[in-house]
């Protein structure tokens, strides 16, 4: 069977390497007389019947470099049906007579010619692609590659020429102005393009870039497209220029959804106490659930005790429970167990859970006895939220709840109680797993021996006796433990 998976794999890619060294879609007629005679062989050879042999010729024009200038619009028509790497490494190595030809092919109606392009703007680096980087915004399908190509060409007025198109009557040309703003003048892009430039003028340029950007996107905010005004909150938010705070702050009133949600994502980067009140509304009160996660998130970046009751208040909210529970979890304040207490009392069981696994998450002594209280539960996911919580806690107080745990009628919990003791170094915890590996529960047992040996680093698989024997005699390593 080995064989013909070998063989059928070996064909498909022969297969594939086929369809990807496509031969140029212009005449050989078209093929010029000036060209010097070893460039013409080799773009001949770009039409042989042959793959290999198309590959073998586009290799040797890429060794040829600059001197295969001749063979660059042949090498650009092979990116039409999809990007071939033999024919971007030779028309990189070709490098600025590539150019014209692949600025052709950007303002191609051909998809794919227009992508592969963009593509290789990402390779070659020449001033004369960034406007028509810009002008191919339009496609939104381009907006990534061409971001990334304008991040390549580290021009130091890119982000001027970007922002004059945000003025664009194209919503799709405005958006794709602000997603490429975004990613050109955020920190790390502009401290990559102040190491390449060496003129003083021009660092002066890129070390304003941020502000420049986020002036124009603000403006952007108030756009009538709802797509323009997301993409340019989700912008500044990768920009983080402190200008940016206040009307971000203001869209969060946004009677678009998608906008909101990039605006509170956005809002969160700053982690600006100022934004915990608008917040707080949206997590208590918006409609769109995105909305409500975003806002749990981003308060929990913000290092201020008004965001504790609002995250512990949104455990009630069955769309929100999780992100709350995880928000909670990196905030810092031990006033945090304490709002959580009675949420651990709560009517609604998906609540209880919640309030448990967040409490498991936090650092305090205090764990343990509030859990305890739990594994009482009526219910048996809260049972079992609070046995995956105390196993966080990887303390000795632990060892007796779990214990208890481990005579729960729900097999699950029980399960999850073994596989917890393995993680607590303890000689109540190596008896309660002894005994449990004798059980009748197949998964429990199985996993008291892995427990077990975990503990021990010794495996005698699921025969009780001969546990019972090692014990008694190894008993006093674990009695410092108790």
């Amino acid at each position: 069977m080995k064989k013909i998976n070998v063989i059928a794999m070996t064909a498909a890619m022969a297969f594939c390497g086929a369809a990807v060294q496509a031969e140029p879609s212009l005449p050989r007629s078209s093929i010029p007389a000036s060209a010097p005679s070893e460039v013409r062989v080799q773009i001949l050879g770009l039409y042989a019947d042959n793959a290999r042999d198309r590959m073998a010729a586009a290799q040797a024009l890429a060794e040829m470099g600059p001197d295969a200038a001749d063979a660059a619009p042949f090498l650009v028509s092979m990116l039409e049906e999809r990007f071939d790497l033999k024919s971007g490494d030779a028309l990189q190595k070709i490098g600025p007579a590539a150019v014209e030809p692949l600025l052709a092919a950007l303002a191609s109606k051909k998809p794919m010619l227009r992508e592969n392009a963009v593509v290789m703007f990402c390779k070659i680096r020449d001033d004369r692609a960034v406007e028509p980087l810009i002008a191919a915004l339009e496609h939104v399908s381009l907006r990534i590659g061409i971001a990334r190509a304008l991040r390549h060409q580290q021009h130091p007025e890119a982000v001027g020429l970007l922002a004059a198109v945000l003025k664009d009557n194209s919503p799709a040309v405005r958006g794709g102005a602000a997603f490429a703003l975004g990613r050109l003048a955020e920190p790390r892009a502009t401290a990559l393009l102040l190491r390449s430039v060496e003129d003083a003028s021009a660092k002066r340029l890129v070390q304003n870039q941020a502000h420049e950007a986020a002036t124009a996107l603000v403006r952007v905010l108030e756009d009538e497209s709802p797509e323009v005004r997301a993409t340019s909150a989700e912008a500044l938010g990768s920009i983080a220029d402190p200008i940016a705070l206040k009307p971000l702050i203001g869209s969060l009133k946004d009677k678009d959804s998608s906008v909101r949600c990039e605006a509170v994502e956005a809002v969160g980067v700053f982690k600006h106490a100022v934004a915990v009140e608008p917040l707080t509304y949206l997590l208590k009160d918006d409609e769109d659930i995105r909305v409500r996660k975003a806002a749990a998130e981003a308060l929990s970046q913000i290092d201020d005790p008004r965001v504790i009751k609002p995250l512990v208040d949104a455990l009630a909210d069955k769309d929100v429970q999780a992100t709350a529970s995880r928000s909670l979890a990196h905030v810092k304040d031990p006033r945090v167990i304490e709002l959580l207490v009675p949420m651990l009392k709560h009517e609604d069981a998906a609540t209880r859970s919640h309030a448990a696994e967040t409490v498991g998450k936090l650092s305090d002594a205090r764990v343990p006895a509030l859990l305890q209280s739990l594994l009482d539960d009526d219910e048996s996911s809260v049972r079992l939220a609070v046995v995956n919580s105390l196993r966080m806690a990887h303390s000795a107080a632990v060892v007796a709840p779990l214990i208890a745990a481990l005579q729960d009628d729900d097999p699950a919990v029980r399960t999850a109680a073994a596989s917890a003791l393995g993680g607590v170094k303890d000689a109540r915890a190596v008896e309660a797993l002894i005994e449990l590996v004798g059980t009748d529960d197949a998964a429990v047992a199985k996993r008291a021996q892995i427990s077990l040996k975990k503990l021990t680093r010794q495996d005698f698989g699921q025969d009780q006796a001969k546990w019972r024997a090692w014990w008694k005699d190894n008993r006093q390593m674990f009695a410092d433990k108790r």
